[in-house]
């Protein structure tokens, strides 16, 4: 009897743990929703592979204009990660102060950010940009946040004294080529296509000038979760940016297949797209003390410019 009670004792305990796992694992996963934009296509891509193969129930929603990815993290459409530029996480923080930055997205050191002209343009120097109209993706898109700034310190070209022409990334180097516009500033795959124009050039190297405002700045886009989503869902989210790390070796492995899947949508040929697309790479997820200096840096630009309702300080950036 002295040895039956222990025993019973023990056979329960498996049993609740057998029941319990059971319950584990069948029970529904809870999900997290990423938003996203095409602006680092191919890594995307890879992301929404990994994700498919890992056993997360991740919902994604892409997002053709990167702008529109702002309503997501200042609640019209909320989500629990989203890849946005940081200036438009420093809006979202001003209307929702739940709102985080959790990680960044780094590019390799190859000119992504430009502003553009046509060769038969007048404009020679960015000073020649005053009274000018540029198209743009967005005022707090990070790119033409530092553009501004440049212009300000660099050319002495107040804010007002140019006319910000809104209009979705993937249209604007038509606007140029049509003569509706006299610059626009594209990044990334937008930007390797205006280079290969004949009829286009390149009046600024953004990252370039950029560098004598903020030094050599490696964030070309933040990923911004909230506060509840940090509480209730932290160990999903560690995992899938886990995934989003693996991702890029994924890319790399891939890259053919995703050349050939990804060209079509830049009229480009898959050659061409896998010679520039992959110098561009996350290759940090995780915020170090010099990203939280240089997001701190663009958004007091931001915030200069009139963009932010008050000054962002450090605590916009959550710890997992």
């Amino acid at each position: 009897m002295k040895h039956v009670i222990p025993l019973a004792i023990a056979l329960l305990i498996i049993i609740t743990c057998s029941i319990l796992l059971s319950f584990l694992a069948f029970s529904p996963k809870q999900e997290l929703h990423f938003a996203h934009s095409t602006t680092l296509s191919q890594y995307f891509y890879a992301w929404d592979r990994r994700i498919l193969q890992s056993e997360l129930n991740v919902k994604t929603t892409i997002v053709e204009d990167p702008q529109a990815l702002g309503s997501y993290i200042m609640g019209q459409n909320p989500a629990d990660i989203v890849e946005v530029a940081t200036v438009l996480a420093g809006i979202g923080h001003d209307n929702n102060q739940k709102v985080k930055i959790i990680g960044t997205l780094t590019k390799a050191m190859n000119a992504d950010s430009v502003v553009v002209v046509r060769k038969d343009s007048a404009v020679a120097s960015p000073k020649d940009l005053k009274g000018k109209t540029i198209a743009i993706p967005g005022l707090a898109m990070t790119p033409v946040v530092l553009f501004r700034e440049v212009l300000k310190q660099k050319y002495q070209v107040e804010y007002e004294q140019i006319t910000y022409l809104l209009k979705p990334l993937p249209t604007l180097l038509t606007l140029l080529d049509e003569k509706q516009v006299d610059a626009v500033i594209v990044f990334n795959i937008f930007a390797f296509q205006a280079q290969e124009h004949p009829e286009f050039s390149v009046l600024s190297d953004i990252d370039e000038e950029a560098k004598e405002l903020i030094g050599d700045y490696p964030i070309a886009a933040v990923l911004a979760s909230n506060e509840d989503t940090l509480k209730e869902k932290a160990h999903d989210l560690r995992l899938f940016l886990e995934v989003i790390k693996e991702s890029h070796e994924y890319a790399i492995l891939h890259k053919r297949e995703i050349a050939e899947n990804l060209a079509p949508e830049f009229g480009l040929e898959p050659d061409i797209y896998e010679e520039f697309a992959f110098r561009i790479q996350p290759a940090n997820i995780f915020l170090t003390s010099e990203d939280k200096q240089n997001i701190l840096t663009i958004l007091l630009f931001a915030y200069n410019q009139g963009l932010l309702q008050k000054t962002i300080g450090m605590e916009i950036f959550g710890e997992l």
